[in-house]
């Protein structure tokens, strides 16, 4: 990443963000931001709750309690985000949260599932989307004339199976270059 002359990193996975974000900071030259950090700051004693995969629930990042929700990331990836079995598999996960205040999404595949989410915990409790207060973050650290340049996409799986899965949630990614990288 350092060789394409970026001027930051970008670590939207909560997995990733939750069990190498000191190794890869260490390891950096440019700022690196990631999905968590902004989230934690905004924590203000509601009483939340975090969802994410059972890598994230367990690093033990999240001083809330969690509950890990491993079904979410394969429906969406499949295009299930808004089916009946998404709902089923809210039910079974998020039931025993709707007493909770703000449920936080502690993976960037489960915003696309938000629909489902918000039909099983209901309205009295806030949905929060980490990535949006990451993308707060960004904005207010990025110089305002600063040349923004390309967006590229690497990825080190299936280009055609990240750009369909991206396209999903980000239709305007797929106007952007995409290539596989070996790592």
């Amino acid at each position: 990443m350092i060789s394409r002359k970026v001027k930051c990193l970008v670590i939207a996975c909560n997995t990733i963000s939750a069990n190498a974000l000191p190794e890869i900071k260490k390891a950096s030259p440019v700022p690196v931001f990631d999905v968590i950090t902004p989230i934690l700051k905004k924590l203000d004693g509601q009483k939340a709750v975090v969802i994410g995969t059972k890598a994230t629930i367990n690093s033990g990042i999240y001083p809330i309690p969690g509950k890990a929700c491993p079904l979410f990331v394969p429906l969406v990836e499949e295009g299930f985000a808004n089916s009946e079995m998404a709902v089923a598999a809210a039910k079974y996960y998020l039931l025993p949260l709707k007493k909770t205040e703000r449920l936080i999404l502690g993976c960037t595949h489960f915003p696309i599932m938000k629909k489902a989410i918000e039909k099983v915990v209901g309205k009295k409790v806030t949905v929060t989307d980490p990535a949006e207060e990451l993308a707060r973050v960004i904005q207010d650290s990025i110089e305002p004339n600063i040349n923004r340049g390309e967006r590229k996409f690497l990825v080190t799986d299936s280009v055609e199976k990240a750009r369909e899965v991206a396209g999903n949630f980000w239709p305007q990614s797929l106007k952007d270059e995409w290539r596989q990288v070996k790592l």
